[in-house]
């Protein structure tokens, strides 16, 4: 597992966007394509299935939520946004992940403009 991933919170962020886990049993991952045309795979991952992290932000309870743009290691990208309320990961919390072939595709239909701000990253053509 990549060392930025190894806290609680990047955890519990994983598993309410991206896979069931040992801190919370709250249902089904919450995975959707990025692009609205393109066919990707939604199967589950986890934090090890992570083998590049392009973009990462940490979030705050009740605050910003945490945010991070890889490549899986079965080529997938995605773009995993997840936040809590003041008292943790619990019952004010969730998180999603946009799936995409490309990195390209799930910056620009993955991730919210403020997303894209939050973590530096411009669109090709924009200024």
């Amino acid at each position: 597992m990549l060392q930025e991933l190894n806290t609680y919170d990047w955890a519990s962020a994983f598993e309410y966007a991206g896979e069931q886990g040992e801190y919370c049993t709250h249902g089904e991952p919450n995975l959707r394509s990025a692009h609205p045309t393109g066919e990707v795979a939604l199967t589950p991952f986890g934090r090890e299935d992570v083998v590049e992290i392009r973009h990462i932000e940490e979030g705050e309870n009740d605050g910003p939520d945490w945010v991070c743009v890889g490549r899986l290691s079965d080529g997938r990208w995605f773009a995993l946004v997840a936040g809590c309320d003041y008292t943790g990961w619990d019952c004010q919390a969730g998180g999603g992940a946009a799936m995409a072939a490309a990195y390209e595709e799930v910056v620009r239909f993955g991730l919210s403009t403020e997303e894209r701000q939050r973590l530096g990253v411009t669109l090709p053509g924009s200024s």
